[in-house]
């Protein structure tokens, strides 16, 4: 009876789509009021300079990992925020770390800085539920608006990763409309964000059988990811502290031995290989949006990933739930395993994010370090590979099953 009732209650909830978005927005503003983050706050720091030097003062930072238009949007939003934000807000710059945590308006500043990252990621959220059956939208929000990892990732971490994922959904949603310029300018601009975006090129390039339509795609696809680039292409800095620099070459460290001094990298031969076996398929077009998630799936599978990549994938995860929900293990793990990573790495992406609350927590070493010595590496890596196992699990269940119409709808 009790478990009726839970059931009738939560399809009540589901078909109510603004108190979703309202719940979620809610709990969000809670959260990113009372948390920072470390790179939240250099990346705050990094895009001021700006106002002082421009693009050149920015990538003279070493810390200046991204493209030109994720600190262009920074720096809009900050602009925007500047009639809600302290005095002190402006001297982020000059203070140091505990200065700034433990200022008196901490708690506003973060407010209203935060606040265009959570609105721009319950938006993505709401044009993901679009691309789904009109009876599954609700849930599959309501999901969204509760998940531990999109409250971590963007309403504590707030994380830069939001601005891509946002114009892929917008991408996806104009390839369901057969818009595929469209689509190609929107994915284009989500790679002018971060680089990674670049992997689903192919896939949505080659949707299409007509090599004519393929090469405006591609024209497309560059005016935004060049033409965001073009004012700092002249800085040297720009080239070695963003474009080339290691992170954008994580992926490909994990490598097999074949001899003679010679390595084969994993990602690129798996990636190729879903690739290959996307050619394969008889309605390329309809399983396209599977295929983009699926691609990034495999970053997860063979790379030690920063935490906050994880939010990529976010869509992928929540359908996996939304259409398996008897396969509550697979989501424990993965779940246990993304949270297990965290826990045991620096402090600042755990208790440390609570340090606008109690400053002292900014300095605390790692808690679990003392007590579990060692073995913590071990630990972690069992971490990373319980989560590849999940995603590998959970990524083949939503191909076998739901290939032809994963965010695939024609009516959104």
């Amino acid at each position: 009876m009790l478990r009726t009732f839970s059931l009738k209650t939560i399809k009540n909830v589901a078909n109510d789509i603004p108190s979703i978005l309202l719940l979620g927005l809610i709990i969000r503003l809670i959260i990113g009021t009372f948390t920072i983050n470390w790179d939240f706050l250099r990346i705050t720091q990094i895009s001021l300079k700006y106002f002082s030097g421009g693009l050149m003062e920015v990538y003279r930072d070493p810390l200046s990992v991204y493209p030109v238009l994720t600190y262009w949007t920074r720096i809009f939003f900050i602009f925007i925020s500047k009639p809600f934000l302290s005095g002190s807000f402006y001297k982020w710059n000059s203070n140091g770390d505990l200065s700034i945590i433990a200022d008196t308006f901490i708690f506003r500043n973060l407010f209203f800085l935060k606040l265009p990252f959570i609105l721009i990621e319950i938006a993505t959220a709401y044009i993901f539920a679009k691309l789904l059956p009109r009876a599954k939208r609700g849930l599959f929000l309501l999901m969204w608006m509760i998940n531990p990892i999109a409250l971590y990732t963007i309403a504590a971490f707030t994380n830069v990763d939001v601005f891509p994922l946002f114009f892929i959904a917008v991408c996806l949603y104009f390839l369901n409309k057969k818009k595929g310029l469209l689509c190609s300018f929107f994915l284009g601009i989500s790679a002018a964000y971060k680089i990674f975006p670049i992997l689903l090129l192919p896939f949505l390039l080659f949707s299409q059988n007509n090599w004519k339509q393929r090469i405006y795609q591609t024209l497309i696809f560059l005016i935004p990811f060049v033409g965001t680039q073009i004012p700092a292409l002249s800085i040297s800095l720009y080239w070695k502290n963003s474009l080339t620099a290691s992170a954008n070459r994580l992926i490909l460290n994990s490598t097999l031995n074949i001899g003679n001094n010679k390595l084969l990298i994993l990602f690129i031969v798996i990636y190729c290989l879903l690739f290959f076996f996307y050619l394969t398929e008889k309605n390329r077009e309809s399983k396209t949006p599977l295929y983009f998630f699926l691609a990034l799936s495999v970053i997860f599978t063979v790379s030690a990933f920063n935490i906050q990549w994880v939010y990529w994938i976010l869509p992928l995860i929540i359908l996996h739930q939304l259409y398996f929900r008897e396969e509550k293990i697979i989501s424990f793990v993965l779940y246990a395993a993304y949270f297990g990573i965290i826990f045991l790495s620096q402090t600042a992406l755990h208790i440390g994010m609570l340090s606008p609350v109690d400053p002292s927590l900014w300095t605390l070493d790692k808690p679990l370090t003392a007590f579990i010595g060692s073995e913590i590496n071990l630990l972690i890596n069992s971490f990373y590979s319980l989560f590849a196992a999940a995603v590998i699990f959970l990524s083949y269940r939503v191909y076998k099953v739901k290939g032809d119409d994963t965010f695939n709808n024609e009516k959104a």
